[in-house]
């Protein structure tokens, strides 16, 4: 897909409406038009637009760069900065890294830049992209020459780039399931980087090793008490300094305080405390796709469904409808947990949609939801030979991916799963031990899961045999 589709696609109908009143004419604007009209779907084929508009490829592909510019400075006319992190925020990795290397080489023609300044912001935009562009080279290397443009530069001010690129090395290892063995020699660096700013005068780099440190509490522990501490702590370093700050760095410690109330099982606490952070902070949370999927799924878990629904279609309609990888895949398991017991064949097909958009490399959390949510499809519309072969596949597959009793949730709710689907079912027959994580599922984090199943064990004990059973 071109960067013009790609840039159309993800644009708000406020936004397509600046691209409009631009001044654009013409072959142009011809051009403009056709890639408007084929908006999330098929990207049209470049010889034939050609060929329709009655130019060369060559001047068909110039148009199309020309265009881009243009949609940009319609969008974001400040561009510099602010279209960085309009892009960012767009989940628009490939036209971010593209403009960072054009505004890069324009450096020299540029004396007046400020570069200590231009490489500390694109530092810092680097870390707020999705999950599945966060590149730690890439970090690295420009953590490296915002140190190398850093004047008066201290040790502090490595500790800070130290702990920003750790924190990003423990949200992939959380991502992708692979090499945790290393958090907890990550955890001793973190903690030897603690004791050292314990004599440092520096508020920015305590901030952000309490940001890492929570992170590994979070990612690595599971321990929310020690993340709402850490986050405390940053929440006051920023109330003594606001000056040094951004202000939406507070904003996103008080969102990771209310996902911990969600950790704990504090679903009302958590749902009002998010409530009260995106009714006050809209915009500093524009591009946050985590909080706003956990904020939507609270709502969904305390059955707030007109809330529900708009929520994930403000924050993920688009991206969905686009069929954006990341944020799309979030938005349609988000659409498959709301339609679950609404209409089972519109969640499906939203989970079917976010099964074809998963990268299955990165987000293995997912994987794993994908196929629960197919294999309880079928359990819900009866089709038990087909969910009974899915429950067999999907927990060996769990299986080898690590999971096991002790360690996951998902594994019980697929062997609750596997018991509801037996012959002559009764949930009497479930014994202590099913009924004990029964109700702890119900009083989890993975509570919608809890719902779903104590839904199946209505419907299975209330139907006839010879329905259940095939």
């Amino acid at each position: 897909m071109s960067h013009l589709q790609d840039f159309l696609n993800v644009l708000t109908p406020s936004e397509l409406a600046k691209v409009n009143k631009e001044r654009i004419i013409g072959v142009e604007k011809s051009v403009l038009d056709i890639y408007l009209s084929n908006r999330n779907k098929s990207n049209p084929d470049a010889e034939e637009i050609a060929k329709t508009v009655g130019i060369s490829n060559t001047h068909y592909y110039k148009i199309c760069s020309m265009l881009l510019d243009k949609t940009y400075q319609a969008v974001v006319p400040q561009k510099g900065y602010d279209l960085l992190l309009f892009l960012s925020q767009k989940d628009l990795y490939g036209h971010f890294t593209h403009e960072i290397m054009l505004f890069e080489k324009q450096i020299d023609k540029n004396p007046d830049l400020n570069l200590e300044e231009f490489y500390y912001n694109i530092f810092m935009l680097l870390q707020k992209v999705s999950a599945a562009d966060l590149d730690e080279e890439l970090l690295e290397k420009y953590g490296k020459k915002y140190l190398a443009n850093k004047k008066n530069k201290t040790e502090g001010d490595e500790i800070m780039v130290k702990s920003c690129n750790i924190n990003t090395r423990l949200t992939l290892m959380k991502a992708t399931k692979k090499k945790q063995e290393e958090a907890h020699e990550i955890a001793k660096e973190l903690l030897e980087m603690e004791k050292k700013m314990a004599n440092i005068n520096y508020p920015k780099a305590s901030f952000y090793l309490n940001k890492a440190l929570s992170t590994y509490y979070h990612q690595t522990v599971g321990d929310p008490k020690m993340v709402i501490s850490y986050q405390e702590k940053s929440i006051d370093l920023y109330t003594k300094n606001s000056k040094e700050f951004d202000a939406s760095l507070l904003v996103q410690a008080n969102c990771r305080i209310a996902e911990m109330l969600y950790m704990d099982s504090r679903f009302e606490e958590a749902y009002k405390s998010y409530t009260d952070l995106f009714t006050k902070n809209e915009d500093k949370l524009e591009s946050d796709f985590y909080h706003q999927s956990r904020y939507a799924q609270l709502a969904i878990i305390n059955n707030d469904d007109q809330k529900a629904i708009k929520l994930i279609d403000k924050y993920f309609g688009v991206y969905v409808e686009g069929k954006k990888q990341g944020p799309g895949t979030m938005g349609a398991l988000l659409y498959a947990k709301y339609y679950m017991f609404k209409d089972p064949e519109q969640s499906n097909k939203y989970t079917q949609l976010a099964k074809r958009l998963i990268n299955k490399n990165l987000f293995v959390q997912y994987e794993y939801e994908i196929r629960m949510l197919e294999n309880i499809y079928f359990a819900l519309i009866n089709d038990v030979r087909t969910a009974r072969t899915l429950v067999k596949k999907n927990l060996k597959f769990m299986y080898s991916k690590g999971l096991n009793l002790r360690n996951s949730d998902m594994i019980y709710v697929m062997i609750l799963l596997q018991e509801i689907l037996k012959p002559h079912f009764a949930s009497y027959r479930f014994g202590i031990r099913m009924n004990t994580k029964l109700d702890a599922l119900k009083k989890s984090y993975a509570v919608i899961y809890g719902k779903i199943i104590n839904k199946l064990i209505e419907q299975y004990e209330t139907k006839p045999k010879e329905e259940v059973v095939s």
